[in-house]
């Protein structure tokens, strides 16, 4: 998963084999003749007896199967058999117990779908009749009063048969009335009330899973959907035997109803719970969802499709839920032991089917969710695309299962939907079936995985889609190339269309398949770029770690909304559409080969979507095929993708020089999260560290990721260095095709993923991997001392020669030790590793001089020291390791000196990390600004794109800084003439029209990157043009506007050479318009609804208020209601996030301290109007662990002057926090970061503000 970077019966007779192209290869199969043309079109279906009071209430009946509701708040439905007190049993056909339309609330009655009496009709009376007698009688209905009687007709019937012993619904009341003391059905919907928590987050060890069976009916148009998983689990070989199963469930819906355990060995002596409950209430969009689901499932002939179903099941007593762990425990009415095979006589495989319906969410990016895409039809009807989102935590919300990573298991899925979708999932579709029973309907089987893999890799999609498709033939191993053959790409409009109009595709026979699909309204061009990405990158990776790629597929699916960019589910990898685009143009039209094309996207973009492409596709090796055991070793995954993703992007792009920007990229994060007081954490962490949801989420952090990837990076080189005879290149291009050379590293790598391929491990396997390549063990216990410390390194030379280190801190105190309010620093008091590596520069330009030392703290340098005046030392050149370094003052004037004659002597990766360096260690007290400031001076002449990204960020800190001392005014100008030469040379975005020679890739980069940091500083020339072109693109908005045709057309836009730069206009455009003098006038423009204006207007239209110095503008932007401190429009969790972003605007773009404590006061005391009555946003963070605004919250506290409103109110929640001991809820944490970033900026004020002003006076 990118962050900032988650996934049977085999082999039963199958109707058509596949081939291993997957989809391609699969045909359309009709169940039982052809097509029903009486059969009603059940995926439209929808009944609402809500909204006409109908009620059903069953009555001399008990439940022996289906679903069972929750009885306080959602309806549940009963699909299978009811047998009368004197044993007779039928079919029945009628949702038992619906709510009467006065106990549903009114906006629940706006919802509910238009009311369809023959398909009403239909789906009652398809359980009693035959298909096409059900949908003649349902046709015969003249009107309502008619199905009403027969309504009233069937109701006497069963009256007629006894009396009841279920109780009905008086009064409207949900639900049922339970017996005192009988366990209410469990449902794992968020509106059940939370029971006593479960003490353990773990799950037990009794049993583990060995295979899942899982069967899904969904329609995307729908709000549920059905669905019936079957786990084959094993006692482990160190339980003791219990009468419980624990497993995970988070917002389904069954009861004990609904459960049954196969193979288990019965006591006749143990009896059933007197007091067990049967719950029969139902909504009617579960009833009818279900009902389609029980017609696939439970009829369809073919033994591909059924699951199996053994005599003899044992039924639970009871379940309980906990809320906070999301585990339900089944307890059946004995100790639960495999029953004994009379043929045999081994073991019987105990079998766990669970019945279950849960909700599609709408845009929750999380789970198994919806998104709209395109325009609503003729009809007003809007189309939607579905995925699976299941990192970390999600599996559990769409199918019952042991939701841990190392609960390995293999999965063999079956998805029903209606016609025109395209279903996939992790593995090759071998089959299509039609079912002309709920014609128009099919039912897509998907080939069980050959390998065991965590819930959280399990995926599916469901969408009307097209897609590119091209294969990979096998390779020889070594060969790195791609043949000719292999780039040829073929066009897929409609996958449905052809399982149905053609037959089995012989097109690929072995091989790899990669699909690139796109949704309604976007081109398959859109993906030419991804799809050879892909490509290369996988090639490299067979190489790279010597494992051809572990599935025979692998699709890349688009979502338009999407949480963490991006999840490497294996062989079906999700995206953001904005991760996996890439606008594209012909170079020769007609040609389909893979190459044939130019990108028209920005620079920046192109690198960050093959980035993660990338990143997602050695996910399939780091992560998938060996995975980490528990989530506090996240690195082996998330660490490991983002080093090997800059491989794969060299690989498909090596002009690039991607591995130069791996600083900017890693490094630079990392040096920023730990400026913030010391209470950071190791890359690792013990197991009992991570013992809650929070913490898990809290995993996927730039520590994780950033942190990781750069150690990972570091140790390759050092490993490298220290080989007798190292490589010199890392591939040999004078062979044809290229040799792969395997490094050091890259062994280590290999043996780490061969030894434990298909298990879950934790870091002593990656430990002892290191160990096998350096058996003295001195790499390894390096190794392990970088990942588990928490920190990074400030390393110099002091007078001596000899080599220091120590903690970087945001503030340095005298003795070298940090200020802070507690203890936050949990170092072990040790330095760390390090290869000193570094060389002499003479300012001369003569050849410069090098050396390499070896060890930890306090060691010599090899060289003699230098002729002073002459040469100063470049240490850790390339940026391969993860420290920064504090030149002698002698140095720095030597490297001001020689940077101002020749800006561009070093390399870009050394300008960069000696810009951000300098910059980090002045905020921080390590270096005065009279020694830093002339070196940073030569960056008006600066023109790369990857230094200046380095360098923003720290000018910005610096001047947010000083704000509160007389030295802000000289600094900002200090500022100005640093970056406005600079913004000159870049100049404006350049047209379509206009024909520019040097608009190069760094160009590009270097344009985005500068100009709206120029506008903010008040650069006139972009200013001016930026206001210009607002006020031109409002002119054309209003003429729009006055046409009353609806919906207004979108204002036509220059046509840019780049596609993204139209983006990049709009919010440097907005910025300028709202710092400028008629602000009030340019944002009324900008939130007015009638003017369509660029840019969504909650959005790119209204972030730009945070510039703004009006308080009414920040009540806008944080959508304040009047009068009151309640946030507008948050519904959902990642809605609630998604306003913290805007908190966020605040903080990077306000220079207004009043927005801060604006925004603060809302934090504290505000609420969301969906909450709770009462609960503020602080409450809500501090008990939903999952809302993770930590960094947002930290920035926030950060940006507030020592001694105001913000830090005094932080300081009192960290004293109450001291006060109350006990372990300290993360958004404490947050907090006391902050309030250090705080205190360091006063301090840095306070010790070196006049510092500033005197360097700067020089």
């Amino acid at each position: 998963m990118e962050d900032q970077a988650s996934p049977r019966p085999a082999g039963s007779q199958r109707r058509v084999a596949a081939s291993r192209g997957g989809i391609s290869g699969a045909r359309i199969t009709n169940v039982g003749g052809s097509s029903n043309a009486d059969s009603p079109v059940l995926g439209q279906l929808q009944p609402s007896p809500h909204q006409f009071g109908l009620r059903s209430d069953v009555r001399g009946y008990e439940s022996i199967g289906g679903l069972a509701p929750e009885p306080a708040s959602r309806s549940w439905f009963d699909w299978s058999t009811w047998r009368n007190n004197s044993g007779a049993s039928w079919t029945w056909c009628i949702p038992s117990g619906t709510r009467r339309a006065d106990a549903i609330p009114t906006t629940e009655l706006r919802e509910q779908p238009e009311f369809n009496l023959y398909s009403y009709s239909y789906a009652l009376l398809s359980k009693c009749l035959a298909p096409r007698a059900a949908s003649r009688v349902a046709r015969a209905v003249p009107s309502f009063l008619t199905f009403v009687a027969c309504i009233l007709l069937l109701v006497a019937m069963l009256s007629f048969t006894g009396s009841s012993d279920v109780p009905g619904d008086p009064g409207g009341t949900p639900g049922p009335t339970f017996t005192t003391g009988s366990p209410a059905p469990t449902s794992t919907s968020r509106e059940r009330p939370a029971p006593t928590p479960i003490k353990d987050y773990r799950l037990p060890t009794a049993f583990s899973p060995s295979k899942y069976s899982l069967s899904l009916t969904v329609d995307p148009k729908q709000e549920v959907f059905a669905g019936q998983v079957a786990i084959e689990i094993e006692l482990t070989s160190s339980s003791i035997l219990t009468n419980n199963i624990t497993l995970h469930a988070k917002e389904l819906y069954f009861s004990a109803s609904n459960i049954s355990l196969y193979g288990a060995a019965v006591d006749p002596d143990a009896g059933v719970d007197p007091d067990f409950p049967e719950a029969r209430h139902v909504t009617s969009s579960h009833f009818v969802i279900a009902s389609v689901h029980n017609r696939i499932y439970s009829d369809i002939d073919n033994p591909n499709f059924s699951a199996p179903r053994p005599s003899k099941p044992l039924i639970p007593t009871r379940l309980q839920f906990d809320s906070a762990s999301d585990q339900v425990i089944i307890s059946f009415p004995h100790p639960i032991r495999p029953a004994t095979n009379k043929e045999s006589k081994k073991p019987s495989t105990l079998t766990l089917i669970i019945s279950y319906t849960g909700y599609i969410g709408y845009r929750t990016k999380r789970g198994f969710f919806k998104s709209p895409v395109g325009a609503p039809g003729k009809k007003g009807k809007q189309q939607f695309i579905a995925a699976t989102h299941f990192e970390p935590l999600s599996a559990r919300r769409a199918f019952p299962c042991f939701d841990e990573p190392a609960l390995k298991a293999t999965f063999s899925i079956t998805i029903a939907a209606p016609k025109g979708y395209t279903v996939v999932s992790n593995t090759e579709v071998v089959e299509v079936v039609g079912l002309p029973w709920v014609d128009p309907w099919y039912a897509w089987k998907f080939e069980e995985t050959k390998a065991p893999m965590s819930n959280y890799l399990v995926a599916w999609g469901v969408g009307a889609v097209q897609a590119l498709e091209m294969k990979l033939d096998p390779k020889v191993p070594g060969n790195a190339s791609l043949l000719a053959e292999d780039r040829m790409v073929r066009r897929i409009r409609d996958y449905g269309a052809e399982l149905v109009d053609r037959a089995p595709a012989t097109m690929y026979k072995g091989g790899l398949v990669i699909r690139a699909f796109v949704y309604e309204g976007v081109s398959t061009d859109d993906v030419r770029f991804a799809l050879r990405v892909a490509a290369d990158s996988i090639r490299h990776y067979e190489d790279m770690f010597g494992i051809p790629f572990p599935m025979s597929k692998v699709d890349l699916w688009p979502m338009p909304d999407f949480s963490g960019e991006a999840m490497e589910n294996w062989g079906l990898v999700i995206f953001e559409a904005a991760g996996l685009l890439v606008k594209t143009v012909d170079l020769e039209p007609g040609n389909n080969t893979l190459d044939a094309w130019t990108a028209k996207s920005d620079p920046d973009h192109q690198i960050y979507v093959s980035n993660l492409v990338a990143h997602e596709l050695a996910h399939q090796w780091l992560g998938d095929l060996v995975t980490m055991a528990w989530w506090n070793d996240l690195f082996l995954n998330e660490a490991f993708a983002e080093w090997g993703q800059y491989f794969g992007t060299e690989a498909a792009w090596p002009g690039w020089d991607v591995w130069g920007r791996f600083f900017e990229l890693e490094h630079l994060s990392v040096f920023e999260r730990e400026a913030g007081g010391g209470w950071t954490r190791g890359t690792s962490l013990k197991v009992g560290d991570v013992v809650s949801d929070g913490d898990v989420f809290r995993m996927f952090d730039d520590t994780t990721y950033s942190k990781g990837a750069a150690i990972l990076r570091m140790f390759d080189f050092w490993l490298d260095e220290a080989e007798p005879n190292p490589p010199t290149l890392f591939r040999n291009e004078s062979e044809t095709p290229p040799k792969f050379i395997c490094t050091p590293w890259c062994r280590v790598v290999r043996q780490y993923l061969k030894k434990n391929a298909h298990k879950a491990v934790d870091a002593k396997a990656l430990y002892a991997a290191v160990d096998l390549e350096d058996p003295s063990g001195l790499m390894g216990t390096a190794f392990k001392g970088w990942i588990e410390k928490p920190g990074i390194p400030v390393v110099w030379v002091d007078k001596d020669g000899k080599v220091r280190q120590e903690r970087f801190t945001g503030w340095r105190a005298e003795g070298g030790q940090m200020r802070r309010r507690s203890e936050g620093d949990k170092s072990d008091g040790k330095g760390w590793y390090l290869s000193f590596k570094y060389e002499y520069v003479d300012t001369n330009g003569t050849v410069p001089e090098d050396g390499l030392k070896l060890g930890g703290e306090d060691r010599w340098v090899t060289k003699e020291r230098k002729e002073e005046g002459t040469r100063f030392m470049l240490v850790n050149k390339g940026r391969r390791s993860l420290y920064l370094f504090k030149p002698t003052v002698g140095d720095m004037k030597l490297m001001a000196l020689y940077l101002k004659r020749n800006a561009t002597a070093l390399d870009p990766v050394d300008r960069a990390g000696l810009v951000a360096d300098l910059i980090a260690l002045t905020l921080a007290n390590y270096v005065l600004p009279n020694q830093s400031f002339p070196v940073l001076e030569y960056l008006s002449q600066e023109t790369h794109p990857s230094v200046w990204r380095a360098a923003i960020p720290g000018l910005h800190k610096l001047l947010r800084t000083m704000e509160m001392h007389e030295g802000y005014i000289p600094l900002r100008q200090f500022v100005k003439q640093l970056v406005f030469p600079v913004a000159e040379y870049a100049g404006w975005w350049p047209e379509c029209k206009v024909n520019v020679t040097d608009n190069t890739f760094e160009m590009k980069q270097l344009r985005a990157t500068v100009l709206p940091f120029a506008v903010s500083l008040g650069h006139t020339k972009t200013v001016n043009i930026a206001l210009d072109w607002f006020q031109k693109w409002v002119k054309a908005a209003r003429a729009i506007a006055l046409d009353p045709k609806p919906p207004l057309p979108p204002v036509r836009t220059p046509c840019f050479q780049v596609v993204e730069d139209e983006a990049v206009v709009r919010q440097v455009m907005y910025e300028a318009a709202v710092r400028a003098g008629d602000d009030l006038a340019a944002v009324t423009d900008l939130l007015n609804a009638t003017l369509p204006l660029p840019g969504d207007l909650e959005s790119e239209r209204l972030y730009p208020l945070a510039a703004s110095k009006h308080a009414f503008h920040w009540k806008r932007l944080l959508g304040v209601d009047s009068g009151q401190l309640v946030v507008l429009g948050g519904q959902g969790l990642f809605s609630e996030a998604d306003w913290f972003n805007r908190v966020s605007a605040v903080v990077k773009n306000s220079r207004e301290q009043g927005a801060i404590e604006f925004a603060w006061d809302i934090v504290r005391w505000g609420r969301f109007n969906t909450a709770e009555q009462g609960e503020t946003i602080w409450e809500r963070l501090l008990y939903n662990a999952t809302l993770d605004a930590d960094d947002i919250l930290e920035a926030l506290v950060g940006a507030s002057w020592m001694g105001g409103a913000v830090w005094r109110d932080a300081v009192k929640i960290l004293e109450k926090s001291d006060e109350a001991g006990g372990i300290e809820a993360h958004v404490v944490t947050a907090v006391r970061r902050g309030v250090a970033r705080s205190e360091s900026a006063s301090l840095f004020r306070f010790v070196l503000g006049d510092a500033v002003v005197q360097a700067l006076d020089k």
